[in-house]
């Protein structure tokens, strides 16, 4: 899960594709890729978390992988196309039964993942903190 920060007059659904693909500018066609590289089209709201540890709020949202970009800086359309790059080392497609929960990085990314599993369940609920958990991360 590509996080990171809006830019200024950029829409949320906006600033979600950018972080994904993060290219260094929208008119290049040799995108350096930050994150996953991967070009995807926002599709729904999962759930948004209040971190008061770190006085952020993250909003989450759903995408469908379009195409990605490569180390070389090439242009694919295969869905799978995706790569690591200057802030993720490495990137991987995992099925649901292989997601390594006690190694996710931050806790709201599982309580993120897990609220995306229960909507494709059919409960459509916006994702919210579990109960009693305000975010009080511990940022070092």
């Amino acid at each position: 899960m590509s996080q990171g920060f809006m830019e200024q007059g950029e829409t949320l659904e906006e600033g979600a594709a950018r972080e994904t693909l993060s290219s260094v500018s929208h008119q290049t066609a040799n995108p350096c890729s930050e994150e996953s590289g991967a070009d995807v089209e926002v599709t729904k709201l999962v759930g948004m978390y209040d971190l008061l540890g770190p006085s952020q709020v993250l909003i989450v949202f759903q995408g469908n992988m379009k195409s990605g970009a490569h180390s070389s800086g090439t242009r694919s359309p295969t869905w799978n196309s995706h790569s690591g790059g200057i802030e993720s080392l490495e990137t991987k497609l995992v099925r649901p039964e292989d997601i390594p929960w006690t190694d996710l990085a931050f806790p709201s990314i599982g309580w993120a993942l897990r609220d995306f599993f229960r909507q494709r369940g059919g409960d459509l609920r916006i994702g919210r903190n579990p109960d009693g958990n305000r975010g009080d991360l511990k940022i070092s």
